[in-house]
C-alpha cells in the first residue's frame, strides 16, 4: 500500500463518535472556521474558491502541538511571499548549463537543508511527546473529577440564596434551613466544573433544568453530615441552656 511505503500508519475508530477523531475534526473544525470568515458578506456557495488561501494559511501557520509550521517540516525552509521574492533575471532560452559554482551553491544549499530538516524533525518528535504527555495527564485529571462526582441521576440539594449571603458574611456552618431539595442531577457540563440539575415541573409544566457550582451542591451523604453536625449543635445548646437554668 501507499501508505506503508511512505510510512504512514492508518488508524480507525469508531462510526459516529468523533472523539475518537480529535485530530481530524479539529482540523476540519479551523478550515471551516477560516473559510466562514472569507465569505463573511458574501455568497456562501464561493467558499470554495478561498479553499486554496485557507488551505495555505494552516500549513504557513506554526503549530503550537509540534513548533513549527507544516510547511517548514516539509521543505526545511519557510514559506516566501510574492511580495518577498526577488525579481527572478529573465532567461534566453530553455535547457541552459549551470555553471560550477551555482551547482556548487545549489548542492551546498541543499545539503543545508537536509541538515536543519533532520533537527527539525528530531525536535518534532520532543515536542509532539511532550504535548501527548501533557494530554494524558490533563485527560487521566479530568477522568478522576469525573469519577469523584455524584452519579448521574442521584438526588442532590442546592444552597440557597440565604446561604449565600451568610457566605458572603463569612458564616462558618450551613445549617438545614440553608439547602432547598432534593433535586435530581442529570449530567455535567463539559468541563465538569458545574452539575446540571433537574426540578420536576409544577401544574402540568415540563421539568426545568439549570447548572450549578459544584461548590453550592450537597449530595446525599453530605446532607447526612449537615444533619448530624445540626443535632449536635442543637443538642449543645440545650445542655448549655439546662446548666444557665
Amino acid at each position: 500500500m501507499e501508505c506503508e511505503r511512505h510510512g504512514i500508519k492508518m488508524s480507525k475508530g469508531a462510526a459516529y463518535h468523533p472523539q475518537t477523531q480529535g485530530l481530524a475534526e479539529r482540523t476540519v473544525k479551523t478550515l471551516v472556521e477560516g473559510l466562514n470568515a472569507c465569505v463573511t458578506g458574501m455568497e456562501p456557495n464561493l467558499w470554495e474558491d478561498f479553499l486554496p488561501e485557507c488551505v495555505a494559511g494552516m500549513n504557513f501557520t506554526k503549530q503550537r502541538t509540534i513548533g513549527f509550521s507544516p510547511f517548514f517540516i516539509l521543505h526545511g525552509v519557510q514559506p516566501r511571499f510574492p511580495f518577498q521574492s526577488e525579481k527572478i533575471p529573465e532567461s534566453s532560452g530553455h535547457g541552459e548549463p549551470v555553471s560550477y559554482e551555482e551547482a556548487r551553491r545549489i548542492r551546498q544549499e541543499v545539503a543545508g537543508r537536509s541538515v536543519i530538516l533532520n533537527q527539525a524533525h528530531a525536535q518534532l518528535k520532543t515536542n509532539v511527546d511532550r504535548a501527548q504527555a501533557k494530554q494524558v495527564k490533563e485527560f487521566a485529571k479530568r477522568r478522576e473529577t469525573a469519577t469523584s462526582l455524584p452519579a448521574i441521576g442521584s438526588a442532590i440539594w442546592i444552597r440557597t440564596r440565604r446561604a449565600e449571603e451568610g457566605r458572603k458574611k463569612k458564616k462558618s456552618r450551613l445549617g438545614l434551613k440553608d439547602w432547598c431539595g432534593p433535586f435530581q442531577l442529570v449530567g455535567y457540563t463539559e468541563d465538569n466544573k458545574r452539575a446540571i440539575v433537574q426540578a420536576p415541573g409544577r401544574d402540568g409544566q415540563p421539568p426545568q433544568r439549570w447548572t450549578e457550582s459544584w461548590v453550592d451542591v450537597a449530595t446525599k451523604k453530605d446532607m447526612a453530615r449537615i444533619i448530624e453536625d445540626h443535632a449536635g449543635a442543637a443538642g449543645k445548646e440545650d445542655n448549655e441552656m439546662d446548666e444557665v437554668e
